[in-house]
């Protein structure tokens, strides 16, 4: 008796862990080519169906399980369920397309047919066919990314613009008449001064772009910053810019510095922090001592002379974002999350958890 009993809540538990381990398995075929690996593929589906085999030894040792259910039964349900989710999750397709050589990543050819990610595209030339990378690719007449044609693209002169250089500088491509990010035509763009400064900002002898976007900056001037969180962010003599649109501060950017600091910038007159185009002037704080509150640590908690502050990232109006009302400057400190106090900052007098006081020392 309580050996079944024992049987029985270690069948439970492996059949509770069941969903979880199905949710990520797709994070096994992350690997470059696993995809497309026979192995690979057989390896995972097996490990899928290991409630069936649970059940086979419960109806081997003529186990009964909770409830008086049979072992016959859960082995009949999961074979169902499991093989049912495996066909709607497309791993049986994935495992037919390997044995084939039609590869479930990239472009592939298979009986006179042009494949992407295994689905046929029927419009490509399968005899004139040939890869750029693995979203691009030619025939004799067009340029595709994936499975789409690119309108009017050249074929024999289209080239990626950073050719041969890392994988951030690889958003634009061109031919002999035009320059394109990610499959967009950019109107107006000069071929011969086009050039990729990686994170899909590109300029000519005249514009920057942000993808396709022309960006509204003084050329002469801008100078891209970053790519982050909140997104592309450049400044030019006038203003700031993020994700190609003015950042409405009365900035002074003669002075601004922002290449120091990743979530707050100093000009003469002012801190801010920043949240994208929701930054925030930090009212009343003191230019010469702001810096965070731990050193090294540029989130959340930031101290100046006076006061302690604190801001959340993910939500611009949230109300704590500000001066912490009462805590003390001189003795405050980061402590990160401690579980006996609730708490992941202190001063002498309190202890304070995302922005708020939580116990009285």
């Amino acid at each position: 008796m309580k050996f079944r009993l024992v049987i029985n809540i270690i069948a439970t538990i492996g059949f509770m862990y069941w969903p979880v381990i199905l949710m990520f398995s797709p994070m096994y075929f992350d690997a470059p080519g696993s995809m497309d690996n026979k192995k690979h593929i057989v390896t995972m589906m097996l490990i899928l169906y290991y409630p069936v085999l649970i059940g086979a030894f419960l109806y081997l040792f003529n186990i009964s399980y909770f409830f008086n259910i049979q072992a016959k039964s859960i082995v009949v349900f999961f074979l169902i369920v499991i093989t049912g989710l495996l066909y709607i999750m497309g791993y049986f397709k994935m495992l037919d397309n390997a044995y084939k050589g039609i590869k479930s990543s990239g472009y592939s050819v298979y009986s006179g047919s042009v494949y992407y990610r295994g689905e046929v595209v029927e419009e490509i030339d399968a005899k004139t066919f040939k890869t750029l990378n693995d979203y691009y690719s030619v025939d004799k007449n067009n340029v595709y990314l994936e499975r789409h044609k690119i309108v009017g693209a050249d074929p024999l002169s289209f080239k990626q613009v950073a050719e041969g250089k890392r994988w951030d500088e690889g958003s634009y491509w061109k031919d002999r008449n035009n320059v394109y990010c990610a499959g967009v035509l950019l109107e107006g763009a000069d071929v011969a001064s086009f050039e990729s400064l990686g994170h899909n900002v590109g300029r000519d002898g005249k514009r920057y772009y942000l993808g396709a976007k022309v960006l509204n900056v003084d050329y002469e001037t801008y100078k891209w910053h970053s790519s982050g969180y909140f997104g592309h962010v450049g400044v030019d003599k006038n203003s700031v810019n993020v994700n190609g649109d003015k950042l409405e501060l009365d900035m002074d950017i003669a002075t601004l510095d922002f290449d120091q600091h990743s979530t707050y910038w100093k000009d003469a007159k002012s801190v801010y922090i920043f949240m994208g185009l929701n930054t925030k002037k930090v009212e009343g704080a003191d230019v010469g001592s702001f810096r965070p509150a731990r050193k090294g640590d540029y989130r959340n908690y930031y101290v100046d002379s006076n006061r302690v502050y604190y801001y959340t990232y993910h939500n611009p109006e949230d109300p704590r974002n500000g001066v912490i009302q009462g805590a003390d400057v001189e003795s405050f400190e980061v402590t990160g999350y401690k579980n006996e106090t609730k708490s992941d900052a202190r001063d002498k007098n309190s202890f304070y958890l995302n922005g708020e006081k939580v116990i009285s020392n």
